[in-house]
């Protein structure tokens, strides 16, 4: 079953795949028409582990002290002073480059964000990732559309 991103709500947490055609644009707008903060981490170039974190710690913007290693990823990700919106929202664009590359990686990254997308269910706040790429390795995703 696929559903509407606009059906999803502010308060919404979870990892989703996003289908088809995803204009940036279009993400974004939903992001600011919920009170969430955007983020947009285009991985097109992190095919590895060390270049993922690198990326992730530009395109969200990381404190300088990040320590470029999954515990140092989930904490940010969970840290309650990250932000100060209601929600937040990842676009991770093109993460097929590093699930095609190291599939390891790609799976432990997208079980961080899924372990602090509960986190922030926990906190009563949204958090959305939203994967778009060519494929996904992983079926228990819910898929969404624009």
């Amino acid at each position: 079953m696929v559903k509407k991103l606009n059906e999803l709500s502010k308060g919404t947490t979870g990892v989703y795949l996003l289908e088809g055609n995803a204009p940036l644009n279009a993400v974004r707008d939903f992001a600011q028409n919920n009170e969430m903060e955007f983020f947009h981490l285009d991985g097109k170039t992190a095919r590895t582990k060390k270049e993922f974190l690198q990326l992730a710690a530009r395109d969200l913007k990381f404190p300088e002290y990040f320590g470029n290693n999954w515990d140092a990823f989930e904490d940010c990700l969970t840290d309650p002073d990250w932000h100060n919106r209601p929600g937040l929202l990842i676009f991770w664009d093109n993460f097929d480059a590093i699930s095609d590359h190291s599939p390891d990686a790609f799976r432990t990254a997208l079980q961080i964000f899924q372990d602090s997308a509960k986190f922030w269910a926990d906190m009563k706040r949204g958090f959305l990732v939203l994967l778009h790429g060519k494929h996904v390795s992983d079926p228990d995703l819910t898929t969404v559309a624009l």
